[in-house]
């Protein structure tokens, strides 16, 4: 809902953000938002699960600043717990992290584009997870489909379509982030999954 820089921000305008979302939406029409999705942002503030957690979202999906940020020198997995100094959290999907740096451009979606290459480009995606061993124990993967003011990929469908019908090698799914996410949980439990505390200090 909002573009915010969390190095200055406090937790009444961090509750405040949520508000629409979270209780407008969900009071008016029904509608829960359980996943929150911080996008081309350097870093991340510890109070954040905080205010998350109480808004009753879930999960948070964190795609850094692709290239010019400090996030990925982070020392957590691709998926953890995030808590705060209270004890709350939010289960994360990082795109960051040393061996992540490039995973926001290279492991896409976007890859259901080009039927030339999308399997081999697939096989390569699951090898690279694979090769995480410990630090990624989930067999299932969850590819970006939009980027920052991108236009929307209503061609995707025919990719997915085509790739089912003629390669078929693994299975795919069409999905909101917080379907990912209850896969993640279902596969291990949240309990199980490592916690990290503090803050994600970030720098352009």
């Amino acid at each position: 809902y909002a573009n915010l820089e969390y190095e200055h921000i406090d937790s009444e305008e961090m509750t405040r953000v949520c508000y629409l979302s979270n209780r407008h939406l969900a009071d008016e029409l029904g509608i829960r938002a359980r996943t929150a999705i911080l996008s081309d942002m350097p870093g991340m503030t510890w109070s954040l699960p905080q205010v998350l957690s109480a808004s009753g979202v879930d999960y948070l999906m964190f795609w850094r600043g692709a290239y010019k940020d400090n996030m990925y020198h982070a020392k957590v997995p691709p998926i953890f717990r995030w808590q705060s100094a209270d004890g709350s959290e939010v289960l994360v999907n990082l795109y960051g992290g040393p061996e992540l740096h490039d995973f926001y451009f290279d492991k896409s979606a976007t890859c259901f584009l080009r039927r030339d290459t999308v399997a081999e480009r697939l096989r390569q995606i699951v090898s690279w997870h694979r090769s995480l061993g410990n630090r990624y124990p989930f067999t299932a993967i969850h590819l970006v489909v939009g980027y920052d003011n991108g236009p929307v990929l209503t061609q995707l469908m025919e990719g997915v379509r085509w790739y089912r019908e003629h390669v078929d090698e693994f299975e795919v799914v069409l999905a909101t982030p917080a379907a990912f996410m209850d896969e993640i949980v279902r596969q291990r439990k949240s309990e199980s999954i490592p916690t990290a505390c503090g803050d994600f200090t970030g720098a352009w």
